[in-house]
């Protein structure tokens, strides 16, 4: 365990002194109901998620001093969404850490979900023993390269809107209209499923976007479709 807290160190820049803690920031719940209902990481994850979301803005507001409210949210929105915090989580090889029950230990490696939402947990048994001061730090140090790639973006003159944002402004803009998500049929096994969303506009079956979570298959459906109706618009006479 030692040499656990130890990384855990290196890596957040924080040491626990309650080794309990940590550990049940580490412990999924398949673990817990194959021991005996052993504590797990649920009610860190639900303030950690509080948690990193306040010390995003404090990094957001540092980065872009300038920045409108409405972006600043937009970023926001992006970086604590629990694909971005799975993202980091593997990066950080947070996944080597998790203690999983055989269902989940099993797989070639945790889903995106569950290692995100071990992410939340762990900043939130770093919040709860050593304050916000420690939060903001281990948040800086793990997501600083999030917030600087956010920033190259916003040099480049990227549109950094959020691409069901950009969607429902365009189409509200332009026809008064929003547009519809469908969910359709799930493909793949339960451990790694594709998910499927086709999106409408006036009744038009515009785009499908697929991915590894509903929203990320709804995000790529908005993407399709404004990049077919902003092209149709270019065309237009």
């Amino acid at each position: 365990m030692s040499d656990l807290v130890d990384e855990i160190e290196q890596s957040t820049g924080y040491r626990f002194t309650n080794l309990a803690l940590l550990t049940t920031a580490l412990t999924h719940r398949s673990f817990a109901h194959e021991h005996d209902g052993a504590p797990h990481n649920e009610r860190l994850e639900f303030i950690g998620d509080s948690v990193l979301g306040l010390c995003m803005t404090r990094l957001l507001d540092e980065a872009f001093p300038e920045g409108q409210e409405d972006l600043l949210t937009r970023l926001r929105h992006r970086l604590v969404e629990t694909k971005a915090f799975g993202r980091v989580g593997f990066h950080k090889g947070l996944h080597n850490w998790l203690r999983l029950g055989r269902s989940e230990a099993d797989k070639p490696r945790p889903e995106t979900r569950i290692v995100g939402s071990a992410v939340e947990a762990l900043f939130g048994a770093i919040f709860t023993e050593g304050g916000f001061d420690a939060a903001l730090n281990a948040t800086r140090l793990w997501f600083q390269p999030e917030i600087d790639a956010l920033k190259r973006e916003s040099k480049g003159g990227t549109d950094m809107r959020h691409p069901i944002a950009k969607l429902q402004e365009l189409t509200q803009g332009r026809w008064k209209v929003a547009p519809t998500y469908f969910y359709l049929p799930t493909e793949g096994p339960s451990h790694a499923p594709t998910y499927h969303v086709q999106v409408l506009v006036k009744g038009e079956k515009l785009a499908v976007g697929h991915g590894p979570s509903k929203p990320a298959a709804r995000r790529q459906a908005a993407r399709l479709a404004y990049a077919i109706l902003s092209q149709r618009l270019e065309e237009s006479p």
